[in-house]
């Protein structure tokens, strides 16, 4: 895997796992975030690539696409001396982010005090309705994401990866 696109392939695929068996809400949450990640870095590939121009072939634009947040599925978050379960969890380097998936049921009172603690401790909360996940994909995430999601790449150097760097070899001179 030396690309960045098969990379990030293999991270959804990977995370699918960690997702219920049954529920669909997640995995189309991880389909519609790996091309929301793709569709941000196509869309500021002239920014990217000038952020690049000091390290010659060390890095390709499609790179920085894996310093993304990476979520985490079915976190648990503690929150005083509770531990909270939600969808899906995002550490960005000074806090954490849950996801919540709402459905069109009703919303119970478990959910609802879930919520409610988690924001009395100060966890940083999403909640996307799956309705509007499912008919818009990548842009309902777009709509409700916070700047740290939509220009991910921001206050970064250079791209950052969980996978094995490009070998000396293979990198030619700026």
């Amino acid at each position: 895997m030396t690309d960045a696109k098969a990379q990030l392939e293999f991270l959804c695929e990977h995370l699918y796992q960690y997702c219920d068996l049954w529920a669909r809400p997640p995995k189309l949450f991880l389909e519609s975030y790996f091309t929301f990640i793709g569709e941000q870095v196509a869309e500021n590939q002239a920014q990217l690539a000038k952020k690049l121009a000091p390290y010659g072939s060390l890095f390709s634009v499609s790179d920085w696409a894996l310093s993304a947040p990476r979520p985490l599925p079915r976190a648990q978050i503690k929150a005083g001396k509770t531990y909270w379960p939600v969808d899906f969890a995002f550490w960005l380097g000074d806090r954490i982010v849950a996801l919540v998936l709402k459905g069109s049921e009703t919303t119970t009172m478990a959910d609802l005090k879930r919520i409610s603690s988690l924001k009395k401790y100060g966890v940083d909360m999403i909640e996307l309705n799956v309705d509007e996940l499912m008919q818009a994909g990548a842009q309902c995430l777009e709509r409700n994401f916070d700047v740290e999601f939509v220009s991910f790449w921001e206050g970064e150097t250079m791209p950052s990866s969980p996978f094995k760097g490009t070998s000396l070899d293979d990198i030619i001179r700026a």
